[in-house]
């Protein structure tokens, strides 16, 4: 609302699977804000990363590559195999590459171009955008400040992503992280999992990490993706 009248900074959320939740994320921040005078979350910009295709069997194969922290063909073929649709290539394993052009390459970019908010930045991502989430929260921290996991897939490479914080929390007692983790009450095995990593984050007392989780009453792989972004604003963003 105000990024052009004004010379202030601003939050930066960087929301990954862009082709297809963007447009939702772009509504729902613009229907918070539709009052000025009762802001309830702060003024943001947001960055989408996305493919250069609308076509949703190639974004489908492309956030496998890239999302995933590990190489497993046995897990690509059965995804091949429950989504014929869908042109999954035989590659997954590529989200060092992926962590590294985000990095590397899309954030310089945006704080040059654009009056962002330096010790502001967040990282959003749902199914295979929330284990990459949760990869870069291991891997690289600093690449955000606050992350959204929604319904992270824990199961990618028999919870290989345990390894990942199992390797960090062997050299570090520090994460100086927000980490806002949600899954829905209906999503089985997902929500097992995340409860029993928020068990396990908890038991580790990492000095600096915030961590904030909810499970969603009656949610579904699909239906969480809306109710958390809302929430993940209002918990990260709120105007205080």
């Amino acid at each position: 609302l105000s990024y052009d009248t004004s010379d202030k900074r601003y939050p930066v959320l960087y929301l990954l699977d862009s082709n297809w939740y963007f447009p939702m994320a772009t509504s729902i921040v613009q229907t918070m804000m539709i009052i000025p005078s009762t802001l309830y979350v702060q003024e943001m910009i947001i960055v989408g990363i996305g493919y250069e295709t609308t076509d949703v069997s190639m974004q489908t194969g492309l956030r496998s590559r890239d999302y995933t922290p590990s190489v497993n063909d046995e897990i690509v073929a059965s995804m091949r195999a429950i989504l014929p649709w869908a042109e999954i290539e035989n590659t997954s394993g590529e989200a060092a590459d992926f962590l590294n052009f985000i990095s590397s390459d899309v954030i310089p970019f945006i704080d040059n171009t654009y009056r962002t908010d330096p010790n502001t930045r967040i990282g959003h991502g749902h199914s295979f955008g929330g284990l990459f989430m949760l990869y870069t929260l291991f891997n690289k921290p600093d690449t955000f400040h606050q992350y959204i996991a929604a319904s992270p897939s824990i199961w990618w490479d028999n919870k290989i992503i345990l390894t990942h914080e199992q390797a960090y929390a062997d050299t570090h007692h520090d994460l100086s992280s927000t980490l806002y983790l949600v899954a829905g009450t209906d999503e089985l095995g997902i929500l097992s999992d995340a409860a029993a990593f928020v068990t396990k984050l908890k038991s580790r007392n990492y000095s600096g990490l915030n961590l904030k989780y909810e499970f969603m009453e009656g949610e579904i792989h699909s239906s969480i993706v809306a109710r958390t972004f809302i929430n993940g604003l209002r918990t990260l963003l709120k105007v205080t």
